[in-house]
């Protein structure tokens, strides 16, 4: 029978090494609800570090179009980083979407072909454990690029995602996703109130 517990392996290795060692004991609670896990790759080598610029494009440029008129209406005052989002958003073209949204429905085609029939996927819902107050936007811009690396797949795919935070790295908690197929939302509690009462 087809397994009921899928393993991202190439999302694991996105993880730094001790969030990925703090997830096998969360993984083995699974396993013990779900059955051995199936370890997988989500795409190709190094293709899931490449989804975030691709869901950014489809989102900045979708914003963009969203509120172009009222922006050239009122003049808004934004934050900076905002106002760099909606900036970048203006100058996307219709090749660079038509490309993002090729990759989009890749992505849905495989999340329907190892989901769609039941499975539960797990990763690291963050690579890195919570970082220090006070970082620059530079360096929050860089950890916000890795953890969108891990959340792209369920959020191109348009599918529910849940975090388990039972993990713990260098004494800060740290949590393992697990995602199903559309309309799999109340699987996804149900277990995550198993492992809770477990």
């Amino acid at each position: 029978s087809a397994p009921a517990l899928l393993l991202a392996e190439d999302a694991f290795a996105i993880a730094d090494r001790e969030v990925a060692e703090a997830m096998l004991p969360v993984v083995a609670r699974l396993e013990g609800l779900l059955g051995p896990a199936q370890r997988l790759s989500l795409g190709e080598p190094g293709e899931i570090t490449l989804w975030n610029d691709q869901r950014n494009i489809i989102q900045r440029s979708e914003a963009w179009a969203g509120i172009r008129e009222w922006i050239d209406r009122e003049n808004p005052a934004f934050a900076f980083n905002v106002a760099r989002n909606l900036a970048f958003g203006s100058t996307i073209t219709p090749a660079q979407v038509e490309i993002a949204l090729i990759t989009r429905h890749r992505i849905v085609a495989r999340a329907r072909m190892l989901l769609e029939g039941g499975a539960i996927l797990c990763m690291p819902t963050t690579p890195f454990t919570a970082p220090p107050l006070g970082l620059s936007l530079a360096e929050t811009d860089a950890l916000s690029g890795r953890i969108g690396v891990l959340t792209s797949f369920a959020g191109m795919a348009g599918l529910p995602q849940l975090n388990l935070p039972l993990g713990s790295a260098g004494g800060k908690p740290v949590g393992l996703s697990i995602i199903g197929w559309r309309g799999a939302d109340m699987k996804l509690v149900a277990i995550a109130k198993a492992l809770s009462e477990g």
